[in-house]
């Protein structure tokens, strides 16, 4: 990753939650994968500062991963579950909406421990979805195979007439490829 990517590695083993997630999500941002190197540095030092994470660095540091198309180890995975649990009540709906759609995207198996944790918070804000949290969501959900019969589901289905103008073209589409997986429509 260039000449000053060296100074970089040697500095993970020291990074706190705060700077795995910056640059993680530095990363994603601009598109840029960085070695196997670095990644295998980065994660390795993850799991050993997952337990300080945040609801907000867990949002982070998941969504980067999916975005660079990055699919940790078991490890990895078992304790972002525990602190998602732990974390949960603290998570926001942009928050929420970014983990499902990380989980959709590494095709990450849903535990039911997680998926009911997550519904409950979800449905604790449901009225803080957004456009585009609303679409994000319904079509993580629908790419796991969540039933349209789903609690939450139906809830986020109720509240996309009133947002679909404010979606962009691809989220639309993401909702309405959700949408007919779910065999849903929104009057229903």
């Amino acid at each position: 990753w260039g000449r000053g990517g060296g100074r970089l590695i040697y500095t993970l083993d020291d990074f706190k939650p705060a700077g795995i997630c910056r640059t993680l999500w530095s990363f994603a941002q601009v598109g840029i994968t960085p070695e196997s190197g670095m990644i295998d540095r980065l994660m390795n030092r993850s799991t050993f500062i997952i337990k300080d994470f945040d609801a907000n660095q867990v949002s982070v540091f998941v969504w980067s991963l999916a975005t660079l198309n990055v699919r940790p180890k078991k490890v990895i995975t078992e304790k972002l579950l525990s602190r998602f649990i732990e974390t949960s009540s603290h998570f926001s709906a942009r928050n929420l909406a970014d983990v499902m759609y990380s989980v959709a995207r590494l095709d990450v198996k849903l535990e039911d421990l997680f998926l009911r944790t997550f519904e409950a918070r979800a449905i604790k804000v449901a009225k803080a979805f957004q456009a585009h949290e609303t679409s994000l969501l319904l079509w993580s959900l629908a790419q796991l195979g969540v039933s349209g019969r789903n609690d939450l589901v139906q809830r986020l289905t109720r509240r996309v007439a009133p947002c679909a103008a404010d979606l962009s073209p691809h989220e639309l589409a993401n909702l309405l490829v959700a949408l007919a997986t779910f065999k849903s429509h929104p009057s229903d």
